[in-house]
């Protein structure tokens, strides 16, 4: 609700009063960023013992890919060799069953 004004003075009391307010709150709030840089930098450099030393966390957009494609491509290695030794294995009992039972049949 806006104060009603009877002259000029009251305005300019007034007005005195909002600035006093706004210079008190810009220095606050310079306060609290100055908080706010020095409590993240204290963060940053607690965190960063904790990050691994990896490519999947630089800034270069192309490490970071490589990386990801590195890790899948070893992920996929992993996972085809298992399948490709579980498909031997069936193919070997099928052939063994099926060379048994002909060669079983012949005598």
């Amino acid at each position: 609700m806006m104060p009603r004004f009877k002259n000029m003075n009251d305005l300019m009391e007034y007005l005195g009063q909002l600035e006093h307010r706004v210079a008190l709150l810009e220095d606050e709030n310079r306060n609290f960023r100055s908080m706010m840089v020095d409590q993240s930098s204290l963060e940053s450099k607690n965190i960063s013992r904790y990050i691994p030393k990896t490519n999947l966390f630089s800034k270069n957009f192309l490490f970071r890919a490589f990386t990801v494609w590195g890790h899948m491509f070893v992920a996929q290695l992993i996972i085809g060799i298992a399948a490709g030794m579980l498909y031997f294995c069936i193919v070997m009992v099928l052939l063994r069953s099926l060379l048994g039972n002909t060669l079983g049949s012949g005598q």
